[in-house]
């Protein structure tokens, strides 16, 4: 009675799929002919003990471009622009991770009867991602991990939420944002480091 498990396939045909593209730090768009973004999504949540929740999911994400010819631009290392007709028919579309996995626990804990503690950890993986249309170059999968710890307080019609937590642990080197089709070739942001966060939250339940 207490494990929701949800289970999703999809397989979609995107006809003028927009593409947006980078030249000299601003962005532009054009169409591709036709994507198929298929893929799956698994998903299982339980109290596998008394107040311990689990959560599990994995999204496996399979997009690639059916039919797509266009003209690239390029910058060269003298600043100047370079363009080339491409078709990247059969490419898998950048920026989408093809393995993404969660976990989370959290544990509950009452402490009077309108007062609970609370503590959550949580878990991703994300694989690599293409960063241009070509698929020539490709960023490093990654692994976060965070946590918070808070408190919730009912009196009346409120509810009173504070936390604080730290995100990124282990604070991992990762990308964390993808410039797709950078002319110049500054795919990468960083993601965000260790970082440590408080949150006090007040709600009116009508």
């Amino acid at each position: 009675n207490n494990i929701l498990f949800e289970f999703t396939f999809f397989n979609t045909i995107v006809e003028d799929e927009i593409v947006p593209f980078e030249v000299y730090g601003k962005s532009y768009f054009r169409n591709s002919a036709k994507t198929n973004r298929r893929g799956l999504e698994v998903g299982i949540s339980s109290e596998i003990l008394e107040r311990l929740k689990a959560t599990i999911s994995y999204t496996f994400s399979d997009f690639v471009y059916v039919e797509y010819a266009a003209i690239t631009i390029e910058v060269d290392s003298l600043d100047e622009i370079i363009t080339s007709s491409e078709d990247f028919s059969g490419k898998v579309v950048p920026s989408v991770p093809k393995h993404n996995f969660f976990f989370a626990l959290e544990y509950k804990h009452p402490i009077a009867s309108n007062l609970s503690g609370f503590i959550k950890g949580t878990y991703q993986s994300i694989s690599g991602m293409y960063v241009n249309d070509a698929n020539s170059a490709e960023t490093d999968g990654y692994q976060v991990l965070n946590s918070t710890l808070g408190f919730e307080m009912f009196f009346g019609n409120f509810n009173l939420l504070v936390s604080g937590g730290v995100n990124n642990i282990l604070d991992q080197t990762y990308v964390g944002f993808i410039n797709i089709n950078s002319s110049n070739g500054r795919f990468y942001e960083a993601g965000e480091p260790q970082s440590f966060f408080a949150t006090l939250k007040l709600n009116y339940i009508f």
